[in-house]
């Protein structure tokens, strides 16, 4: 069996899309040959087995030369590989431009899925889920139309690296993390306005990631002034689990509709989410971690109860991710091999 893939970028340092490298060693120990189209490419360590072709975003190419080059990977690819799959990794525009190799499929038996797992879905994302065989996506509300071809899968997180603490005496009980792009749409407002309301009760807070809206960033830093908070900035995957491993409580306050993974891999770190975003209400609920709505007040009562919770609980939440969202069996749920 053959892959063919697109994402949009192969770097295991990228702060946001970093953990498609793991993704990407974990399709090469179930297929012959993987071959990687992407956007832009980066820093990677893969097996020799995958093959990386970009479209040189990471050198500033105008967009129509993205998408001949696109086409000259794809055709030469699909062409002299025999493909057996093709796994086109959320951009809907590209599972579109994708259309006249999908059509051709069936004279070569091959296999189109599309992984789509944000919650809000326009018309070109309803469009590009006409050319694909199956649409596979995390939660029901990662995909939320229910399409006959659409498969719900869970996550992919690397259950290895993202790992509970040797000890938890490592761990800062009133230490609280945001972790995700620094960006309206991630309501970080909310997370500042609880750090104000906490901030003669000893805690301390984290905002950790890329700072995508610049104005945005600089209008929360300067609504942070005289708070007990920090602006991190970047990490990569590696520096995000000794992170996760300080903190006691990850605020997501993030109300996409799509499985976060930043979430899932603070689970595995033994650092409680607590969040409103309802692509985890299933998950989080039973542990009193869920909140029925975006509210500051409830966010403040939720996290004074759940401060200096007791290990096991911790590593109670740690299997509960591991059981349905490892890396280890993600192969197998997507291709259903």
């Amino acid at each position: 069996m053959k892959l063919l893939v697109y994402t949009q970028v192969v770097d295991k340092t990228d702060p946001i899309l970093g953990f498609f490298h793991a993704w990407l060693s974990a399709f090469a120990e179930r297929f012959e040959e993987v071959h990687v189209i992407c956007l832009k490419q980066g820093a990677y360590e893969l097996p020799k087995n995958v093959h990386v072709y970009s479209l040189g975003k990471e050198t500033r190419q105008r967009r129509v030369q993205y998408v001949l080059r696109f086409y000259r990977h794809f055709w030469h690819i699909y062409r002299t590989h025999q493909v057996t799959h093709v796994f086109l990794h959320m951009g809907a525009i590209f599972t579109i431009l994708a259309a006249p190799f999908f059509l051709m499929r069936k004279l070569r038996g091959v296999r189109f899925l599309w992984w789509k797992a944000h919650g809000h879905i326009n018309w070109v994302g309803r469009f590009a889920s006409f050319f694909c065989d199956e649409v596979v996506t995390s939660t029901e509300s990662g995909f939320p139309i229910a399409l006959a071809k659409r498969r719900i899968v869970g996550q992919a997180i690397d259950t290895t690296r993202f790992a509970l603490p040797q000890s938890d005496q490592e761990r800062d009980q009133k230490h609280i993390i945001f972790v995700g792009r620094v960006a309206s749409i991630k309501h970080i407002e909310v997370f500042i306005t609880v750090a104000r309301v906490l901030k003669d009760d000893g805690y301390t807070f984290s905002v950790i990631g890329p700072h995508d809206d610049t104005a945005y960033a600089e209008t929360l830093m300067h609504s942070a002034e005289g708070l007990p908070v920090t602006f991190v900035g970047s990490k990569t995957q590696q520096e995000l689990v000794s992170l996760y491993q300080q903190a006691s409580i990850l605020l997501n306050t993030s109300l996409t509709h799509s499985m976060d993974k930043t979430v899932l891999e603070a689970m595995l770190c033994g650092c409680l989410p607590i969040t409103a975003n309802h692509a985890f209400e299933t998950l989080l609920s039973p542990f009193g971690l869920y909140a029925d709505t975006q509210d500051a007040a409830r966010y403040v009562e939720m996290i004074r109860m759940n401060t200096e919770v007791p290990t096991e609980r911790r590593a109670q939440l740690r299997e509960e991710v591991v059981k349905v969202h490892s890396l280890d069996t993600f192969v197998d749920r997507v291709f259903k091999l």
